[in-house]
């Protein structure tokens, strides 16, 4: 391992649509993407991803905390040539200056739900990112299935037996496996039969 895992590395990050923090997406695919530059990218396998909280400004990638008392965004977990790593999303004092377009209605309009399941398939090609795609499907799930519940699914953890940047074709499907008190949900993501990971909800309420 070189000076990434000594010293900060600055993310590149922009806000995702009329969002004023940092979606979670983004955060997998810089991060990932930042990784594959120090590690061969056949070597990164069993990545996790844990979303602590929201984050408004810049971040940078260490392998350490400061200090105990510093609650990290994000942590991310994975495997390189067999040895297991973390390493620790921070939040810097840089501020955020641009965003793009993001259009996630395309996901509710091509996901088949079929009635009193908790399931779902998508057969389409995305415009997006493998990542922000496994991701829009669920929400669309999970706003299609929990219609009745009131407040807002967010994105708070994911594992992927490898990284892929470019959403695969081919038919993806989704089934929700565990859900604790529709608050909390696990997801398992299938690409053409294959299990590929895994994806956890969470539901804040509306106050």
């Amino acid at each position: 391992m070189d000076a990434l895992f000594v010293n900060p590395l600055s993310l590149d990050l922009r806000f995702k649509g009329s969002r004023h923090y940092l979606h979670g997406t983004d955060m997998y695919n810089a991060t990932v993407q930042a990784l594959q530059h120090h590690v061969q990218p056949a070597e990164l396998s069993d990545i996790e991803f844990s979303f602590h909280r929201q984050a408004t400004m810049g971040l940078a990638l260490s392998n350490t905390l400061p200090d105990a008392s510093v609650k990290p965004a994000a942590v991310v977990s994975f495997a390189s040539a067999g040895i297991r790593q973390k390493m620790f999303l921070l939040e810097t004092d840089r501020a955020i200056v641009g965003r793009y377009d993001y259009d996630e209605h395309v996901f509710a309009q091509h996901l088949d739900v079929t009635d009193g399941e908790l399931a779902g398939t998508w057969r389409y090609a995305s415009p997006y990112t493998d990542i922000e795609t496994w991701v829009g499907l669920t929400k669309a799930l999970h706003q299609r299935v929990f219609s009745a519940l009131e407040g807002q699914w967010l994105f708070v953890r994911c594992k992927f037996a490898r990284f892929e940047h470019a959403a695969v074709p081919g038919e993806k499907r989704l089934a929700i496996v565990s859900n604790f008190q529709n608050r909390l949900t696990r997801t398992v993501l299938s690409q053409d039969d294959r299990v590929v990971g895994e994806i956890h909800f969470s539901l804040l309420s509306r106050t």
